[in-house]
């Protein structure tokens, strides 16, 4: 048996895949990832307000971050970050995600302590005659075992978070 604090240095769990096609070209959907001024318009859960961010985003450079602060329908701030393992316009974007600290430091989960502190994603645009096809592939980082079935427990919940937050990012592209 797995000791729960435990670090699991091969993935017990599968990677998750989430794939959606969007109306447009792949360089206005990466864009609308790597532009601060775009992201604002539409990343983050529904009713929750963006409260602004910073982004050091540079082509080839690893370690580019974009950390941000969104405010919740109860006024409570929440800090998230990025940190880019590659990025390559416009095909792929490759970095890990955590919640932060208002420095920009990796924390748990407000809500769920045994959330993965990390999450590694992978996110691929391909093109297709005007229309972009996204897949996203998301797996924990670093985590434990318990960190580890807490994701594959929440599966469902991440896909519905991220239908909404597409759903927003959708409607962004039509209007711009």
């Amino acid at each position: 048996m797995t000791n729960k604090n435990e670090f699991i240095t091969s993935p017990i769990v599968q990677e998750l895949l989430i794939t959606r096609v969007f109306d447009g070209p792949r360089e206005a959907m990466f864009n609308a990832w790597t532009d601060p001024e775009r992201l604002k318009h539409w990343w983050g859960p529904k009713d929750f307000t963006w409260n602004g961010c910073k982004i050091d985003l540079y082509p080839g450079n690893p370690g580019s971050v974009f950390h941000y602060c969104m405010r919740s329908p109860d006024g409570i701030d929440m800090w998230g970050r990025f940190v880019y393992l590659e990025i390559r316009s416009p095909e792929r974007l490759i970095f890990i995600n955590s919640f932060s600290d208002e420095e920009g430091y990796p924390v748990k989960h407000p809500l769920m302590p045994d959330w993965p502190l990390e999450i590694l994603n992978t996110l691929t645009f391909k093109e297709d005659n005007g229309r972009t096809t996204l897949n996203m592939h998301a797996i924990p980082h670093s985590a434990t075992a318990l960190e580890c079935r807490t994701f594959e427990a929440g599966r469902d919940s991440i896909r519905k978070g991220f239908a909404s937050a597409w759903e927003h990012l959708a409607n962004y592209l039509e209007k711009s």
